[in-house]
Parts: structure tokens; C-alpha cells; sequence
């Protein structure tokens, strides 16, 4: 897929310079030392830093960024892992869960990224500007990035930024201790009335908003026509039981951010129907003791969160991340400066690991999350919806098992250091054209005009239908509508045959009729990322039960078997088992069962014949000495 053209704009380097000035003018970066949490009782500060006071005729929402600017360095923290995928400059790092671009109606779903991940497209791919993605995916986004409304997507006429404001980074999402921050509000704000710059305040519970963004119009003048037009803005009442004598307000403040803040956007729940009930699943072994998510994945104040895989210590030249990985945690690493921690292990008091029996080539081919991580592996892999994919923590009425996307887990195959290690995987859907080097999308906006409500009606993403493939019928009018006309020359820029993609399979016409052109082509393979959690125990890992649970027929990290899950009727890709995804050999896989298959028998008559030699040797030996005694005597 193309690579995604990233940039820093230079306004919004002007504005956390902004930010910094004003961090400067207090002291940038205040800090007490104190391992005690400080109490945040601060005033409030709107987007052009001007103290708010209920004093104020005009009541404002409050900044994220002018008001944390005051003690913390908000220039730095914009860098972080979560608001920084639109910076050029970042490290993509190891490829992450990706937003899940959906459009009902013509059944399209593609994973996009604005890092330059592998097997994602980016949003300018797909036409989506910078206001669209917001209003999709704002729900789960702290903010930042395409929420200051950079100036290098697609130029959107539909966009009301001036009327929504920005989607500063929020804060409170991750560091709210009490919940008192509402991020199912923060969404209603965002998705449902644009109100981007109230979004922080409302869902702070600081303030009511009753209008919308989204009905904001520009207002004639009312003192003649040479008055400039009046744009209005929406009236807020802040509440005064928020505000003490000083028009100061308590933020509840956590500096470790709590584990119920992270699974707003990291949750996972497998779905199905052979899938045991919420309440019988055990949940992550380290939560479960008592960790908490941010004792892994730490961050410095830049807020470049640690994620933990096993070389990303090398893609950002810090040594001392090597420590925050499993095997850092329970077998020791070097860490910074080159401290050796390797005769300690154990760290956070975590048992360290003896393997008794297990050969060390497991730990040169498989991960640690190969054993220990995910659902127990099955012989089809089964559903998993995600906060990102499925908007879980929002109110979602018509969400069941079979709501689009559909992710599968856990795919056993090799990351990027060759470790084989558990995966989540999604197939694409869309209409493209595919030229001699690629396939582009054709967005769908350009697929619906062109195909016309009778052959596509329109869907709404909640409904059932959402889920439906379309039929043979619907695809071949489509394509053949997207061969003719002025539909034949779009996107722009692109040319050759229209296709739809669906289940790993590029489907093509011939004379009428929709037919499999290719299942190997790269723009319709699933687009695969590893995961880690929940981690089972030592009890319940792979090979517990002896080296069968890998080494058999039934053995799912080789023969499992993994059918693509697309949206045609026609018919899913072609099913291929574990080791087939590996590019490894089956026929050794095959031969390597066979062996396990008497392998017991096998130890058995290895002892036997042990002992055979050793009672030959010993009368041997018996008649030897009894010949020198006799000689000797």
C-alpha cells in the first residue's frame, strides 16, 4: 500500500510554542519529587490562555493544552506514543491495531494508519480528510494530531472547524482517578454534536453545553452590510459548585494512569457462540495480582509509552526498555547503562522461570505470548471484538457476535524478529482498480454514485444489514457500472480493471459474470498485528500437558486452520493451516507428529535397551575380574 505522507504542520508548531510560552512564564515543567500525588487545584485557561472566572459575561470551555501548559511541558507530551502518529519524525515502532474504516453500504472495510505500518492504507488513501476521521474515530482518540486539523489531508468542503474547534490532546481520558471523566460523553460530543473544542469541559462534568456544532450557522449582520458577518459560537453554563472563592477546580489527578482509563480504548472480549460467558473468564494473570497496566508500559514525561515487544529497545536506542519486556521482567536483561539484571530476574516479584524439559530451541522460534497469551488456542480461531474496531464502552444496542469487522485470533505466525508469536487478523473489502503494480481503492463515495441506489442501498452502520455480503448480482452491476462512463476513469490518477476484494480473493467480470481473478495478490491479504493479552499463568500455558499440546494432529500452532472471513457471497478465500500461513513445510510438520506419536513407546524401549547394554557390560565386567583374580592368584 502507499506509503502515508506525514507532517508536522508549521501552525501547529506555532500553537505548542504557544503552549510552551505560556508553560515558560510558570515555571515550565513543576514537579514536587514527592512520590505522594499532588493535589491539582488549578485554574482554568481557554484556547487563546485567558484565565476563565465566573466573573466572565461570556463563559468559554476550558484548554487541555493552555491550562496543563501552566506546570507541564505540553509541547513534549504531544510527542507521545498516542498523539503522534501523524508526526513524520516518529518511529512507526512494531505494527499496532489499526482504525477500521467502514462504509456500509458498499460493504468496504479497510485497516488504515497514519504510521507507515505494513499492510494498512492511510486515511488520504481512502479520500478521508482530517474532519471525516475525527467524527469516525474521535470516540477512542485522546486528541491531537488530526484532531488540530493539519493541512496535508484532502481538502474537505463538508468540514466545519470553525465551528467545532480543535480536538486538543484530552488529559483527563488517561489521568482522571475518579472517573469523573466521562469519555462515553467525550464521544457524544465529538461524533454526534462536533462540539470539539467542549468536548474536555462536558466530560469533565465542569460545564452543560445544550447546543450543537453541527446546527451552527453563519449569522448576517444585524447593524448594516458593511458589519463583517458574526460567527456564532454556543453558549455554555459552567457549574459554581466546581469552582472555589479563587475560580480554581479540583482535578482529581492520577500520575499512574488507573487500568479502567486504559481499557476504555484497549479492551478485547472474544465473541461467539461456543464462547463461555464474561463472568467465567479469568482475565489478565498480572491485573489479577494486582499490577497495573502502566507498571509495564511506562512512559518518562514525553509520554512515549513502553509497548513492550522484545527489539524495542533497538527501535528507539534505549537499552533500558529491554527490562520491560517478558523476558526482561522474569529472566533480566541489561538494562540502562548496561546494568546486568540477568542473575536477578523476578522483577515486580515475578517468579522467574525454570522450564524444566524444554528444549532451547522453543525459545530461539516461539515468543513468550506464543504460550501464554490470548484465548487457549482452538483448531478455528475464533472472534474478538476491540474498543477500536467494535466502539466497546459506548452504548451500542444492535452490537452482537456478528457485527463487522470480523477479527479472528489467535493467528500463529512470525512477527518481525521470526519468533512465532499469536496474532489478530482482519481481511479487507472494497471496489479498486487494479493496475499492473497495484490495486487502488476506489472510495466509496465515487462506487455509490456510480452504481446508484438501486443497485446499492443505502445502509446504516448499526443496522443488520451492515453484516449481509452483497450478492453476485450487486457486485457485478457495481463493477460493470465502475467500467463505464465517467466512472471508468476514477480515482484519479489510477487506471486498469475494476475489482472487489473480499476474503483474501480478487474477484474480477467476465462476460457478466463475477469470477476469481487472484488469491495471492499482497492488497488483498489480511493485514495481521501481534497482541499480548490477557496472559494465562504458568498452569495454563502451552505444553503443560506435555509436549502434545503443540506436537500433534490437533496441535493448533501447526495445524489449525484459518478460513479468511470476507463479504461475498460467493465464497471466503482459500483455508490454509498455521503452518501453511508460516511458509513452512507441512510434509515436516506431518513427519515431526509422527515422531511425538511413539514417543513414550519410543523412551520405553530406549530404557530397555539401555538396560540390556548395562547388564551385558556388568557380566562382562563380572567375568573380567574373575578371570584376573584367577590369574593374579
Amino acid at each position: 500500500m502507499p506509503p502515508m505522507e506525514r507532517s508536522f504542520p508549521i501552525w501547529v508548531a506555532i500553537l505548542l510554542t504557544s503552549s510552551a510560552a505560556f508553560a515558560q512564564e510558570s515555571e515550565q515543567n513543576r514537579h514536587t519529587d514527592s512520590r505522594a500525588r499532588f493535589v491539582h487545584r488549578i485554574n482554568l485557561w481557554d484556547e487563546d490562555g485567558r484565565n476563565i472566572s465566573m466573573k466572565d459575561t461570556e463563559q468559554r470551555p476550558y484548554s487541555p493544552t493552555m491550562t496543563c501548559a501552566r506546570c507541564h511541558p505540553t509541547i513534549l507530551i504531544s510527542h507521545g506514543w498516542h498523539f503522534n502518529a501523524t508526526d513524520r519524525s516518529a518511529p512507526p515502532g512494531r505494527g499496532g491495531e489499526p482504525w477500521m474504516y467502514q462504509d456500509a453500504t458498499t460493504r468496504t472495510l479497510l485497516p488504515i494508519s497514519h504510521r507507515e505500518w505494513p499492510g494498512t492504507w492511510s486515511p488520504k488513501d481512502v479520500g478521508l480528510s482530517d474532519w471525516q476521521f475525527v467524527l469516525l474515530f474521535g470516540r477512542h482518540h485522546p486528541g491531537g494530531g488530526p484532531g488540530l486539523h493539519p493541512t496535508t489531508q484532502p481538502v474537505d468542503p463538508k468540514a466545519r472547524w470553525d465551528f467545532s474547534g480543535r480536538l486538543e490532546v484530552d488529559c483527563m481520558i488517561c489521568h482522571s482517578a475518579d472517573n469523573s471523566h466521562d469519555p462515553a460523553e467525550r464521544a457524544r460530543q465529538i461524533e454526534l454534536q462536533q462540539n470539539f473544542k467542549w468536548a474536555a469541559t462536558v466530560a469533565m462534568g465542569l460545564a452543560h453545553v445544550p447546543g450543537s456544532a453541527r446546527t451552527l450557522k453563519i449569522e448576517p449582520p444585524e447593524e448594516g452590510p458593511n458589519e463583517p458577518p458574526k460567527r456564532p459560537t454556543l453558549k455554555m453554563t459552567y457549574d459554581k459548585t466546581k469552582f472555589d472563592v479563587e475560580d480554581k477546580v479540583l482535578f482529581n489527578v492520577a500520575r499512574k494512569v488507573p487500568n479502567n482509563r486504559c481499557y476504555y480504548c484497549h479492551t478485547a472480549i472474544e465473541v461467539g457462540k461456543d464462547v463461555p460467558p464474561r463472568w467465567q473468564h479469568d482475565g489478565d494473570v498480572h491485573l489479577v495480582k494486582g499490577m497495573t497496566c502502566t507498571d509495564c508500559h511506562r512512559e518518562a514525561i514525553d509520554h512515549m509509552t513502553t509497548r513492550g515487544y522484545e527489539w524495542e529497545h533497538k527501535d528507539r536506542a534505549d537499552a533500558g526498555l529491554a527490562t520491560l519486556t517478558c523476558r526482561g521482567c522474569h529472566l533480566g536483561a541489561r538494562g540502562s547503562g548496561g546494568a546486568l539484571t540477568a542473575g536477578m530476574g523476578g522483577k515486580l516479584g515475578s517468579p522467574r522461570p525454570e522450564h524444566r524439559g524444554l528444549p532451547a530451541i522453543h525459545f530461539e522460534k516461539l515468543s513468550c505470548t506464543a504460550c501464554h497469551s490470548g484465548p487457549w488456542p482452538q483448531m478455528q480461531p475464533g472472534l474478538v471484538q476491540t474498543s477500536m474496531a467494535h466502539a466497546l464502552g459506548l452504548e451500542k444496542p444492535t452490537r452482537n457476535s456478528e457485527t463487522v469487522p470480523r477479527i479472528l485470533q489467535p493467528i500463529f505466525i512470525r512477527g518481525a524478529d521470526g519468533k512465532i508469536a499469536p496474532h489478530r487478523a482482519v481481511w479487507p473489502n472494497y471496489f479498486g482498480r487494479m493496475g499492473k503494480e497495484s490495486i487502488a481503492v476506489i472510495p466509496p463515495s465515487v462506487v455509490k454514485e456510480a452504481a446508484g441506489d438501486e443497485v446499492l442501498p443505502a445502509v446504516r452502520e448499526l443496522t443488520a444489514d451492515a453484516s449481509k455480503p452483497l450478492s453476485d448480482e450487486q457486485i457485478s452491476k457495481t463493477l460493470a457500472a465502475l467500467s463505464t462512463g465517467a466512472a471508468a476513469t476514477q480515482p484519479a490518477g489510477s487506471s486498469g480493471q475494476a475489482v472487489y476484494v473480499s476474503g483474501g480473493v480478487v474477484f474480477g467480470l467476465d462476460k457478466g459474470k463475477v469470477v476469481k481473478i487472484s488469491s495471492e495478490r499482497a492488497e488483498a491479504q489480511p493485514y495481521e498485528w501481534a497482541f499480548a493479552h490477557d496472559i494465562r499463568p504458568a498452569s495454563q500455558s502451552l505444553g503443560i500437558r506435555g509436549c502434545t499440546d503443540c506436537h500433534s494432529s490437533q496441535g493448533a500452532i501447526y495445524f489449525g486452520e484459518v478460513t479468511p472471513v470476507g463479504a461475498f457471497a460467493a465464497g471466503n478465500g482459500v483455508t490454509r493451516t498455521m503452518t501453511e500461513l508460516r511458509g513452512e513445510s507441512t510434509a515436516l510438520a506431518n513427519a515431526g507428529v509422527g515422531s511425538f506419536m511413539g514417543r513414550s513407546l519410543f523412551k520405553v524401549l530406549i530404557f530397555i535397551c539401555g538396560g540390556v547394554v548395562a547388564a551385558v557390560l556388568l557380566t562382562a565386567g563380572v567375568r573380567g575380574l574373575g578371570a584376573w583374580l584367577v590369574r593374579e592368584s
